[in-house]
């Protein structure tokens, strides 16, 4: 959502109230800090996770531009691992070490 709204010059300058939660399209979504956030642009937004900055975020975006985006995002290419020995970013479940111990094993 952030990229997006970056992207599309929204969220540079964007800032919302953030009082608990906000009324969008008839519907009140809340934040989760219930006393609300304050004054939040994106830089807070992003370090406290103000709901209701990316709530107003998407309803200024809409639907078109989100999933934009998203598919941007999830389309960019990945920096190629330098390591193929390199252990992984997270730790691995126990049903992943037993379906594919070869593979965990060579990590």
């Amino acid at each position: 959502m952030s990229l997006a709204g970056l992207e599309e010059g929204i969220a540079q300058d964007m800032e919302v109230h953030c009082s608990g939660g906000v009324n969008l399209f008839g519907t009140y979504q809340r934040c989760w800090v219930h006393g609300g956030h304050g004054a939040v642009n994106i830089n807070k937004a992003i370090y406290q996770s103000c709901d209701v900055f990316f709530y107003t975020l998407a309803a200024r975006l809409g639907i078109d531009k989100m999933l934009t985006g998203r598919i941007r995002s999830v389309s960019a290419p990945k920096p190629a691992s330098t390591s193929p020995t390199k252990s992984p970013a997270r730790p691995l479940h126990r049903m992943e070490m037993e379906k594919f111990p070869s593979e965990v094993l060579s990590r």
